[in-house]
């Protein structure tokens, strides 16, 4: 029997979670840990939720949770650094309280699958930077310059960050956001990152604009073709000629990457992902299953055609 507890499960990412885990064939029970709703069933906080979805809110204590096989943090940072300290079980945490920390291991799965596999404990990455390594890996240090135009939904600031989006698009972060070492992990070239909320609840697309890419290293049937090859294994990110949207990626547990426009030397293309999946609930299964020894996807739809 696998048991697997969910803190903060009544915000956004941890309702994901929740939804996730209940119909995951390899989960038998899944606490949804909510000090403020426990009691409550889950389609009292989200009417929207599966019809056989029963789950009620819970209010363990992180000894309790140290029973279960895999423990995920969808707390505030801060909280996440103090409950983490007090887990010896399995730990997921999407927070960004440990994606630097060297007794983490860095969950994205494109990246980083041989370490997880034998981690115990994972720090989830962050949504703008899961959209932007992946668009970038493929690339490796092959051009000169890449800037990164990323727009998400509201649902990124979770459920206490208000914003004026109506009939806005909202520029942040553009000098100090907080995942921005998460990328320069991955990309060592010369690269700037400018986040943006737009006036959606759910979704992630980041822009590339590649400048000085070494064509030679472009194989003869397009950007297209280097992208195929490089994910041609990877369960969990489409390519495709078509321009992904914010609306096509939502509610998706990948990433989509396409839209290539490529004239010889500079190059534009686009990574669309759901914040609230990939870039943050989907991506914690799949650390889950790699860490359990399980299939990556189960408990997912892919996302390849």
């Amino acid at each position: 029997m696998t048991t697997a507890v969910v803190f903060g499960a009544s915000g956004y990412a941890g309702n994901e979670l929740v939804r996730l885990l209940a119909f995951h064939p390899h989960v038998d029970g899944v606490v949804a840990v909510s000090r403020e709703h426990a009691g409550k069933s889950v389609h009292v906080v989200y009417p929207d939720a599966p019809a056989d979805l029963h789950v009620i809110y819970d209010n363990v204590t992180l000894e309790q949770a140290n029973d279960a096989d895999v423990v995920f943090l969808a707390i505030p940072t801060e909280e996440a650094k103090t409950a983490a300290a007090q887990l010896s079980t399995r730990v997921i945490d999407l927070s960004q309280a440990h994606r630097f920390d060297p007794e983490f291991t860095y969950g994205l799965p494109e990246a980083n699958r041989e370490q997880i596999k034998t981690a115990k404990k994972i720090a989830n990455p962050g949504c703008y930077a899961t959209a932007c390594i992946l668009a970038a890996l493929p690339l490796k240090d092959h051009f000169a310059a890449l800037g990164f135009d990323c727009k998400s939904g509201y649902s990124g600031g979770g459920k206490t960050k208000t914003y004026d989006y109506e009939e806005n698009v909202i520029p942040y972060g553009l000098q100090n956001h907080y995942q921005l070492p998460e990328v320069s992990k991955f990309v060592t070239r010369p690269f700037t990152f400018a986040p943006h909320v737009v006036n959606a609840f759910r979704g992630l697309v980041a822009t590339a604009h590649v400048i000085g890419l070494d064509a030679s290293t472009v194989p003869a049937e397009g950007l297209r073709a280097l992208f195929n090859d490089f994910y041609r294994e990877e369960p969990m990110v489409k390519i495709q000629q078509e321009m992904p949207t914010l609306k096509s990626a939502a509610k998706t547990n990948g990433a989509h990457i396409g839209g290539f426009a490529f004239d010889g030397q500079n190059a534009v293309f686009v990574c669309a992902i759901d914040n609230l999946l990939k870039g943050a609930a989907s991506t914690a299964i799949q650390n889950m299953n790699l860490m359990m020894g399980w299939k990556e996807t189960e408990g997912l739809q892919t996302v390849k055609s």
